[in-house]
């Protein structure tokens, strides 16, 4: 059975079951639920079908995991590295799902200011919606600011601390800083391994890993980076990026 098959077999033999898992709180503090981490696997699958049956089964829920599903499904549909006619396909699906989730985030921000997790999504709704420079002026400094204060809500949750590190990581030219990116990289898979308090989803592990691993090879500590990547595999088989790009990439001369 094929990555995406058993993906979609596991959200049909789970449909029921997460109807009666529902976190009662945001996602900083919900359970990972059979659905939720049905849409982790799609993501890194890249199995964008996998990802979309699992939001649609996603039942009754609270607005910061909602909000998290319509991100994560989003950035199944990817506009880097495909043509045109793709991206502009992808892009039609992924902005419905990028203009609910912010909707809902701001609601919830609204009537909690100091929800840690609704800050920590919608940073990342902010950075899914940069395509371009016009966009990147529009929702960049949003996306830091929010970010910002997902960390300073949540100092000891290691999710805001990755996706730092990757913005510093992947940033262009002088916006960037890779010395304090490996920093925040490698501070965040510690707390990772430390594991998550009783009953919290901390999505996110294999890609702190995969990053991490990619600050390595950009300089040049090759072992280091092959040691990350083959953890991120380790925590996600089926990172599909891991394996067919940044591993290859990483033996090439």
């Amino acid at each position: 059975m094929g990555g995406a098959e058993a993906t979609r077999v596991s959200v049909r033999m789970f449909r029921v079951a997460c109807v009666l898992l529902v976190p009662a709180v945001g996602l900083a503090q919900g359970p990972p639920t059979p659905l939720l981490l049905a849409i982790e696997r799609a993501y890194y699958a890249g199995e964008a079908s996998a990802g979309r049956e699992a939001l649609e089964a996603l039942a009754e829920t609270d607005d910061v995991t909602r909000a998290w599903a319509l991100w994560r499904v989003a950035g199944m549909h990817r506009i880097r590295g495909v043509d045109r006619q793709t991206k502009r396909r992808h892009e039609r699906v992924r902005k419905p799902l990028l203009d609910e989730a912010e909707s809902v985030l701001k609601a919830r921000i609204e009537a909690d200011p100091n929800d840690a997790g609704a800050h920590l999504v919608l940073s990342q709704v902010y950075q899914a919606r940069i395509t371009g420079m016009m966009s990147g002026m529009r929702f960049g400094r949003r996306a830091g600011e929010t970010l910002d204060r997902a960390l300073e809500l949540a100092p000891d949750d290691p999710r805001p601390l990755y996706l730092k590190g990757v913005n510093q990581l992947m940033a262009p030219g002088p916006f960037g800083n890779r010395e304090e990116a490996g920093r925040n990289l490698e501070a965040a898979v510690a707390r990772f391994a430390e594991g998550a308090p009783p009953g919290v989803f901390w999505w996110g592990e294999p890609e702190a890993y995969a990053f991490l691993g990619l600050s390595y090879a950009r300089e040049n500590e090759r072992d280091q980076a092959r040691a990350a990547y083959e953890r991120a595999l380790e925590l996600e088989p089926g990172f599909d990026w891991v394996r067919e790009r940044l591993l290859p990439d990483l033996e090439s001369p």
